[in-house]
């Protein structure tokens, strides 16, 4: 090797060591779960499952500009990839920031003290390459994005155009009036059917993200916590029906949603927090995307200040009524985690 390059390379190893211990945070998630269910034929299966894990890794050059990489592994789901990387440049000292990249577009909240993911997030949450610009203050966060994503209109598929026409919307309050702290907002996605639930059943059928029109989506939540007590509300609902031939119910067109209602108590002592929770799930002509009509959820969870924890759900799930017969299923869960 040159040794002019060696000493190049000897020195761009120098800076990046001082780098990142002036400027990069590391960050990291282990959970590993036991899971027991019974489905709505029957069937029974248990495993146990390295369920998550998530290394983070942040950087802030200077005070305008900063970037964010996650690594995700799920086991039976998802690979070990970048599941995040993002550069944001905030734009002087204005509240106005602008974020490229990887991301999870800032469609629904999908906030849960579950162990598994809410129903809400199963059809919503939605994993993009985008640019999303936000406005971000004490009281209030509002943003708009657009990415091109994994679904077509069929006449820009026919003349071979394929643009950045995905997009939406999302504006979201926080208070603390007295002993209360509240937030609240609602977001809006011009094609739902993006989602990583919903594009995930359209791709087995042919051609089936290609669609006549884009099926709008909209969702709204409420969180109110009081002295250790949380209840918290969402909903995500679809403005436009989907086609019979892409995402059918009943042999018609469908418009899926889903809702969670949860309430939980956490009791902190020393850093020390039990957390007792309870939520009711619900959705409406989702079965396409195999989705249970209704979930009932109980969790109990233990976490220390240290970042460890361990939790348990025990849950119920009740089919669409088909032919007159409505079915049950059943899961247990119980989770180790780790967070650094």
């Amino acid at each position: 090797m040159h040794v002019g390059r060696k000493v190049v390379m000897m020195l761009g190893f120098v800076f990046f060591q001082c780098s990142w211990a002036a400027t990069i945070e590391t960050s990291g998630l282990v959970e590993v779960e036991y899971n027991s269910a019974k489905d709505f034929e029957g069937a029974k299966t248990s495993r146990f499952a390295l369920a998550t894990v998530e290394l983070g890794v942040d950087a802030e050059l200077d005070k305008n500009i900063s970037s964010h990489v996650l690594f995700l592994y799920e086991q039976g789901n998802t690979e070990f990839d970048a599941d995040e990387g993002t550069i944001t440049y905030k734009i002087g000292a204005s509240p106005v920031a602008v974020t490229a990249g990887k991301m999870y577009v800032p469609f629904g909240r999908f906030e849960t003290m579950m162990i598994s993911d809410p129903l809400t997030l199963e059809i919503g949450e939605t994993n993009e390459t985008a640019l999303h610009l936000t406005f971000k203050n004490d009281l209030v966060t509002a943003g708009v994005y657009a990415f091109n994503g994994d679904t077509i209109k069929a006449d820009m598929a026919a003349d071979g155009d394929d643009t950045m026409d995905h997009f939406g919307a999302h504006l979201g309050l926080q208070f603390k009036p007295g002993p209360l702290d509240i937030s609240v907002g609602a977001s809006y996605i011009n094609s739902l059917a993006d989602s990583d639930g919903i594009s995930g059943v359209l791709s087995e059928i042919t051609d089936g993200t290609t669609l006549a029109d884009y099926s709008a989506g909209v969702s709204a939540y409420l969180d109110v916590g009081f002295k250790g007590f949380w209840l918290l509300g969402e909903t995500v609902t679809t403005q436009d029906a989907f086609a019979v031939d892409r995402l059918p119910f009943d042999g018609k067109e469908s418009k899926p949603s889903a809702t969670n209602i949860e309430l939980s108590y956490t009791l902190d002592s020393g850093g020390h927090n039990l957390t007792l929770g309870f939520a009711l799930q619900s959705t409406e002509q989702a079965m396409a995307l195999r989705l249970p009509e209704t979930r009932t959820l109980f969790a109990l969870s233990y976490g220390s200040a240290e970042g460890a924890a361990i939790g348990l759900e025990v849950g119920s799930d009740k089919d669409y009524e088909v032919g007159g017969e409505q079915k049950d299923g059943s899961l247990v869960n119980i989770q180790l985690a780790v967070e650094f």
